[in-house]
């Protein structure tokens, strides 16, 4: 695995945000909802805008995503 000190800021802020999420869902462990969710609230960021150009919701994304956390 690589180090996460050798990612961009970007890609630490997102782990970092969701390790924050795993933590206010009282969750045992980050998993690939996580990141997406994460990387998803940053509107003007790389995958928001490729789904955004793909014509995928991104509100009905954050919804099902918050449902699957609870």
């Amino acid at each position: 695995m690589i180090a996460p000190e050798r990612f961009t800021i970007k890609a630490q802020k997102a782990l970092q945000r969701a390790q924050k999420m795993v933590g206010e869902y009282n969750q045992q462990q980050m998993e690939p909802e996580h990141l997406l969710a994460s990387l998803l609230e940053d509107r003007e960021g790389l995958v928001a805008s490729v789904m955004k150009k793909l014509g995928i919701p991104l509100d009905e994304i954050d919804r099902q995503m918050s449902s699957a956390f609870v």
